[in-house]
């Protein structure tokens, strides 16, 4: 039973990387999913039983571990997986962990990729609903957005956007110009649905993200014209970091 656990681990980290899986994803997910004792009913719900031990964000990130690993390697359970959306009591951080977006469970491929588009991107809602697929290059893994006053720029399509894009196109969804054919409302709607949030939180959680790492590229990419509003969200998040250290 140990060897086939291990081989059935070796495919699902083959799988991820071969899907561009982030290294940091990949790591998540593998440390996770080696606590599986099997594959069996009693086994997955022992590991179920597991991640209720731990806080809403990380039981999050082990059920989609478990879910795409049953996946992956085509494995039925008669357990009833619950389904994933943004957990109350995370929907109040100022930040929403990137491990917790690629874990929401979706209906559909037009719903998915709006929030990823929003959240790996980083860009405004009427960018958003401006964008049509001649503005996207998945050769070159470019997206070129309309900013504010007209302006255009070319940002880098990130990987997650990049196959859920891939996917709609696909899909039913699809229309032969604009990427996303929808209301402005229906765009906050679909994204306060999933995360409990609304678009332009989805940005400020990319400028913290990016910021952190690097402030004159999260500048370039959020299309600031000044960095002080690009250092006006990462200030926004040390006040969180702040409030959290004085309650310990």
């Amino acid at each position: 039973m140990e060897q086939l656990i291990d081989n059935l681990i070796d495919n699902f980290v083959s799988y991820l990387e071969l899907s561009n899986y982030s290294p940091r994803t990949i790591e998540t997910y593998t440390s996770y999913i080696s606590r599986l004792k099997g594959i069996d009913d009693e086994s997955i719900l022992a590991y179920l039983n597991e991640a209720k031990k731990y806080s809403p964000a990380t039981r999050v990130v082990m059920l989609s571990a478990l879910k795409l690993f049953l996946s992956v390697n085509n494995i039925s359970t008669s357990i009833t997986l619950p389904k994933i959306r943004v957990p109350d009591n995370i929907r109040d951080y100022r930040l929403i962990p990137p491990e917790i977006i690629l874990a929401i469970d979706y209906d559909n491929i037009r719903d998915e990729a709006i929030v990823k588009t929003f959240f790996y991107q980083g860009i405004r809602r009427s960018e958003l609903l401006r964008l049509k697929w001649k503005d996207i290059d998945f050769d070159f893994n470019e997206i070129t957005v309309y900013r504010k006053r007209g302006k255009k720029q070319v940002l880098p399509l990130h990987q997650e956007v990049k196959k859920a894009l891939l996917a709609l196109r696909m899909s039913d969804y699809y229309h032969p110009d604009r990427v996303f054919p929808i209301h402005p409302t229906t765009a906050w709607r679909i994204v306060k649905k999933y995360t409990g949030k609304y678009p332009h939180y989805l940005r400020a959680c990319f400028a913290i993200l990016v910021g952190q790492k690097n402030l004159p590229v999260a500048q370039q990419l959020l299309g600031h014209s000044r960095i002080d509003t690009t250092m006006r969200y990462v200030r926004i998040h040390m006040e969180q970091m702040k409030e959290v250290m004085q309650q310990i």
